[in-house]
């Protein structure tokens, strides 16, 4: 069977989430914002370092311990194969990528959400391949936000397919809600959209989904 013939012709909501900074570099699993990382990236134009800290109690070890930057937002549209990054980063960081000029990266990163019926944590968007989503840099662009004492930089990344799939490199994105699971395909083909939907909450969790739901987080 081909790469593209175990997805299923179809298009993907397009996805958007808001995710709390804050809750990401303290993350209070009491409150149940939505926050996510991104924990690497790998370009050949420039180097950047896990340098975030991240300040979390030692039995959440599903947590990073540092990471590249903090998610404040991501958006997905299948249509086009469009995923837009929305973080913050350190002005080192910040600093290397003005001086950079980025052209393709790739990036493993994670959101993560509370299911307030079963009481538990899960990751909700992320790479699905375990190397990360390598993709073409369309846009990278860095403010230097200033509210009071508030003072941070954040990066917008927005990323395509670098090119169709091949039966050897699948590359996807894993999705879930509170209802569904999904497995979105990252091709950047232009005929239409080729998604692999899964009816309902599967019993079969990946490893990092059932090292978030048994620990205690109500």
């Amino acid at each position: 069977m081909s790469a593209a013939g175990i997805f299923n012709i179809g298009c993907t909501k397009p996805i958007h989430q808001d995710l709390d900074a804050m809750q990401g570099l303290k993350p209070n699993l009491k409150n149940h914002l939505q926050f996510g990382y991104i924990y690497n990236v790998d370009s050949p134009q420039v180097d950047l370092d896990t340098d975030i800290p991240i300040k979390h109690l030692e039995q959440y070890t599903w947590l990073p311990s540092k990471v590249v930057a903090i998610l404040s937002g991501v958006s997905y549209s299948e249509i086009d194969s469009k995923l837009v990054l929305t973080s913050r980063i350190s002005k080192l960081n910040a600093n290397r990528i003005k001086l950079a000029s980025l052209d393709s990266a790739n990036i493993k990163f994670g959101t993560f959400a509370y299911d307030g019926t079963k009481k538990k944590w899960y990751t909700s968007l992320k790479n699905g391949n375990l190397g990360g989503i390598s993709g073409k840099v369309a846009k990278s662009n860095i403010i230097h936000q200033q509210n009071g004492k508030d003072s941070h930089y954040e990066l917008v990344l927005e990323l395509t397919p670098l090119k169709k799939i091949t039966e050897k490199k699948v590359q996807f994105f894993k999705y879930a809600t509170t209802t569904s699971d999904s497995q979105i395909l990252w091709d950047g083909l232009a005929s239409g959209c080729h998604s692999y939907k899964k009816k309902g909450i599967s019993n079969k969790r990946d490893h990092f989904n059932e090292i978030i739901e048994s620990a205690v987080l109500l």
